[in-house]
């Protein structure tokens, strides 16, 4: 009896382990939902300038790094300088500042 369940137990962590494998490496890169062609192996991200009413100085090239960050951390896809099989390119053209928490005395806490 006790040779049957742990046959049965190693089958069930073996079938586990497998069917894992399997997942995550057939997997096509993605952003909540946006698939990336699987014969894209490159990927060019332009500098995104504010053109925004308010100016922050940083905005453009912080937002520029963190989506390069997000490609090069989330997918398989090389980063070039231009040129590459994906494109990904804009502007920034309008954003708010809204405070997180109004304090006791009206101000914004940061």
């Amino acid at each position: 009896m006790t040779r049957i369940i742990t046959h049965s137990f190693f089958f069930r962590i073996a079938l586990l382990v497998i069917t894992s494998i399997i997942l995550t490496s057939c997997g096509v890169y993605s952003f909540t939902g946006a698939s990336i062609p699987p014969e894209a192996k490159t990927v060019s991200v332009q500098y995104f300038p504010n053109r925004a009413l308010l100016v922050e100085p940083i905005l453009s090239p912080v937002f520029t790094n963190i989506l390069r960050d997000k490609f090069t951390g989330q997918t398989n896809l090389e980063m070039i300088e231009r040129n590459g099989d994906l494109s990904i390119e804009g502007e920034i053209v309008g954003y708010d500042i809204k405070p997180v928490a109004i304090q006791a005395d009206q101000t914004a806490a940061q």
